[in-house]
């Protein structure tokens, strides 16, 4: 046995088959065999704050809107939660280009395709059209599900009408990248 009987505050023990099992108290929390080590339900592998999972979308498409009512860009990202008690944390970049002067373009992320959270107002550019900016969108999630969450990034323009190219340059050259990233954090 290389592992003694006791340890601080628990213990080790195995059994003829070599199976290992930790316990507090009366507890168990895990067992260990040849195979691995499995935590008992609702035992938890990674503590609060831990992160469980990262999953990246990215998207190349060049895809132009024109809308002053929100309406979903086509840009989605999927994630499945392990456990209900985790957050999610999406990070949206994407890169606009505005067609027209005067625009005040405005963004948001949808859940399952409806709205969660708040508007993110994009540069504004008085004169002349054809201007390409950046744009992030940071937020932290609670979906209370274990079931794929699909967040997706809407768009609208609250001023002069127009439209906005995503992922071109000033020549609607297909440029760049719109990428939605999802890290799944132990609640």
């Amino acid at each position: 046995m290389l592992i003694s009987s006791t340890t601080l505050n628990g213990a080790v023990g195995n059994d003829s088959n070599n199976n290992i099992t930790m316990s507090v108290g009366n507890t168990v929390i895990a067992n260990v065999n040849s195979t691995g080590m499995y935590f008992e339900a609702g035992k938890k592998a990674i503590y609060t704050g831990g992160i469980l999972q990262v999953v990246q979308s990215a998207n190349s498409t060049t895809t132009t809107v024109s809308s002053a009512s929100w309406v979903d860009t086509g840009y989605v990202g999927t994630i499945t939660p392990t456990s209900t008690s985790s957050k999610i944390l999406v990070i949206v970049n994407t890169m606009p280009r505005h067609q027209s002067a005067g625009m005040n373009p405005n963004y948001r992320l949808s859940r399952g395709g409806a709205a969660f959270s708040g508007a993110v107002s994009d540069f504004y550019h008085p004169t002349g059209g054809g201007v390409s900016g950046c744009v992030t969108i940071t937020w932290l999630d609670s979906p209370a599900t274990t079931s794929p969450v699909t967040y997706g990034l809407q768009w609208m323009t609250a001023g002069a009408g127009g439209s906005v190219i995503f992922n071109a340059d000033y020549n609607n050259n297909n440029y760049g990248v719109t990428y939605i990233t999802m890290m799944e954090i132990a609640g």
